[in-house]
């Protein structure tokens, strides 16, 4: 049960990734304020994908969910299903709490708790702002992003007249070894939702397993590394 957990948790990283940001300020068009929070629906479909500044090999996969974050309160919530060749789907939820340095994974009903060892993400991921161009006829501005990574780069498509995250694209950065992530975001909202954060009951009851010495994957390497 815990190696297939810890088998999501690498792939969670890249949505944290995608979706994470480090504590420099974002750079916002000037009509748009800095959220404290959102909440979205995603698709991610990644094709030999190397993680943000990870040395683990790369990775093909699609995973669809939700996710919520409240910057303010160091919270985020995240369920998924995950797809990838040869291995059954992976179905669960996640919840991290930064100021208690906590994570909740439950899958099959069964809920790990592990201690988290990143940094939270404080602000939308948005880096400097490349242009403008359309999508279709859809207008939306290109920024890199925030994060410095050594092994991958990342742009986000962002939309100025309503403010929120479009989609990601990751790519590994040595173009000998080519492999891509993109991220697709759905009813993207610049608030988080406070339900989501709440903990169900196979997480509050005495049956939680706690794994020692383990931790969350680096948000912050990037997702939220990512972000």
């Amino acid at each position: 049960m815990s190696e297939k957990i810890y088998n999501s948790m690498k792939f969670l990283i890249v949505l944290l990734v995608l979706v994470a940001c480090v504590s420099s300020k974002p750079h916002f068009p000037y009509q748009c304020q800095e959220p404290n929070g959102y909440t979205t629906n995603y698709e991610v479909s990644a094709f030999n994908s190397l993680l943000p500044n990870s040395n683990q090999p790369p990775l093909s996969f699609f995973e669809a969910g939700n996710t919520t974050t409240d910057f303010v309160g160091q919270r985020t919530f995240s369920s998924y299903v995950i797809l990838s060749e040869g291995q059954e789907p992976i179905i669960g939820s996640i919840w991290e709490f930064g100021k208690t340095n906590e994570g909740f994974i439950l899958q099959n009903e069964v809920c790990v708790k592990v201690s988290l060892n990143s940094p939270f993400p404080i602000s939308l991921p948005l880096g400097d702002l490349l242009g403008s161009f359309l999508i279709g006829q859809f207008p939306v501005q290109i920024y890199n992003a925030a994060a410095y990574s050594f092994n991958t780069n990342q742009t986000y498509l962002y939309d100025p007249k309503t403010c929120s995250l479009v989609s990601s694209t990751l790519r590994n950065s040595d173009i000998s070894k080519p492999g891509f992530t993109l991220m697709n975001f759905y009813n993207f909202e610049n608030t988080f939702t406070e339900s989501w954060f709440d903990l169900p009951s196979a997480c509050l009851s005495q049956s939680v397993v706690t794994i020692p010495h383990t931790v969350t994957p680096q948000l912050n390497n990037i997702l939220k590394g990512f972000f």
